[in-house]
């Protein structure tokens, strides 16, 4: 029976061969192709290398880089070519028309350090100042983390305006990710931004990182942050909603009562509650929660270390009240139903 079906079958059998033979030879063939795509790929890349190394010029990214200086108020230092033989491509900072330069970066405060770090990151960012890279933009992926958490606040307009200009406008690169403490820079990054929300949309997105025992990312739109006020309430919804830990609530709670009485001039006002309500409350626990968050008293941290796995609840619920107690009810539920 086998026999006799494969007989029958035989002509079947030589088709497959023959297509899988043909399909062979055709694979063998570009195969060929792709190696020699290669190595035209691999000789072309080593020419891209050598003219560049031809016209590689330091001198342009230290006159960038010292103009940058200059234009943020920074004349009191500038970066050199190193006259070390065995450093070539290598930059010195310089104090003046001092010839030694070993201890000119200590004498830097942090801020200048981070600063002409973040000017020197531009430039390689921009156009490699190595002879031997051939990476295009369009292969690079550049994260720039918190640029400003070491720099005077004078600063902040300024490094996000570098890097609207310098990095992310032309989509020259593969991907940009900034990431930040401080919502003021956050802020300025997204004036710089399309005001258009069908541009905004095609090229940025906002994220907000959520750390807590397990870290999370949550999307943000444009405007869910507006300004630090607004934000010290979000945290207090995000407490409710089990997204930060409730070991924050003194400490937002107390800027956020700093913000408001000393906006409207109600300080002492603000005190003469909390003492009233301190005094009147019937648990240690939340005695010791309404001096804390009362600077005019002696702060006192010992809830602090309770209030990890605590029900923010009663916390909020006292919180609340000091608002009731001023007569300012209103502005409270306003701020937690935005």
């Amino acid at each position: 029976m086998w026999d006799s079906i494969r007989h029958n079958t035989d002509s079947i059998f030589s088709l497959e061969n023959s297509m899988i033979s043909q399909k062979h030879n055709e694979i063998k063939s570009l195969k060929k192709k792709l190696e020699r795509v290669t190595r035209i790929g691999n000789k072309v890349k080593e020419r891209v290398k050598h003219l560049r190394s031809k016209t590689s010029n330091i001198d342009d990214t230290i006159e960038r880089i010292n103009i940058q200086l200059t234009n943020l108020g920074l004349t009191n230092f500038e970066i050199k070519a190193s006259s070390n033989p065995d450093l070539e491509n290598y930059f010195v900072l310089s104090r003046g028309e001092t010839t030694n330069t070993d201890n000119v970066f200590k004498s830097l405060s942090e801020g200048e350090k981070t600063l002409i770090t973040f000017l020197y990151f531009i430039e390689q960012c921009n156009g490699s100042m190595s002879k031997e890279s051939g990476l295009s933009d369009k292969d690079k992926l550049i994260v720039i983390d918190d640029p400003i958490s070491s720099l005077s606040q004078n600063y902040i307009y300024d490094i996000a305006s570098l890097i609207h200009t310098k990095i992310i406008n032309g989509d020259r690169f593969k991907k940009v990710i900034v990431l930040t403490h401080s919502l003021f820079f956050y802020q300025e990054l997204l004036k710089l931004a399309p005001q258009s929300k069908d541009k905004f949309n095609k090229k940025y997105s906002l994220y907000r990182l959520n750390k807590k025992k397990y870290s999370s990312i949550q999307e943000m739109d444009r405007g869910d942050l507006k300004n630090d006020y607004q934000s010290l309430w979000q945290i207090l919804k995000d407490v409710i909603a089990g997204n930060v830990n409730p070991v924050v609530l003194p400490n937002v709670m107390r800027n956020i009562l700093e913000y408001y009485f000393g906006f409207v001039h109600k300080k002492d006002k603000l005190s003469s509650i909390l003492n009233r309500l301190a005094e009147n409350e019937p648990e240690q626990g939340y005695k010791a929660f309404y001096r804390y968050i009362n600077r005019s008293s002696h702060s006192d941290p010992s809830n602090i270390g309770l209030m990890i796995e605590v029900d923010p609840h009663p916390y909020l619920e006292r919180f609340e009240s000091i608002f009731d107690e001023s007569q300012d009810k209103e502005h409270y539920i306003c701020m937690m139903e935005s």
